[in-house]
């Protein structure tokens, strides 16, 4: 997402690596005080487009995305995968635990089993 808004408003490759890592290890942040100290170090180091970018479109994504926040809601992240926006690799997950014999709560399986079925039924993912 970021490295689209950096080359749409003329940024080079490098600078759209930039931005990702550190919105990928802002997702990462263990705790809420380790996000707030990242946080405040990119924002130095980001430019003023970019900052109001983030403020304007990400932040709040962002700061509800994060490890910390998707850990409290008893949702396992994969290291060095962390969380994907695409419901096929969701629902790919949830299949593997089920198949492996992993045991996880049953709406888990019924919700990504429903939201499947609208992806598939319209076409398109509403998620």
């Amino acid at each position: 997402m970021s490295q689209n808004w950096v080359k749409k408003n003329g940024g080079s490759d490098a600078d759209g690596n930039f931005y990702s890592c550190c919105v990928r290890n802002l997702l990462m942040s263990a705790d809420q005080a380790a996000f707030t100290t990242l946080l405040t170090e990119y924002e130095e180091r980001w430019s003023q487009p970019f900052r109001e970018y983030y403020s304007a479109n990400l932040s709040g994504a962002i700061t509800s995305s994060t490890s910390f926040a998707v850990r409290a809601l008893n949702i396992e992240l994969v290291p060095y995968v962390g969380i994907t926006n695409n419901v096929c690799e969701s629902y790919n997950r949830v299949l593997k635990d089920f198949q492996n014999w992993k045991v996880g709560p049953a709406f888990c399986y019924v919700y990504v089993s429903n939201r499947m079925l609208l992806c598939i039924t319209y076409g398109i993912c509403l998620c």
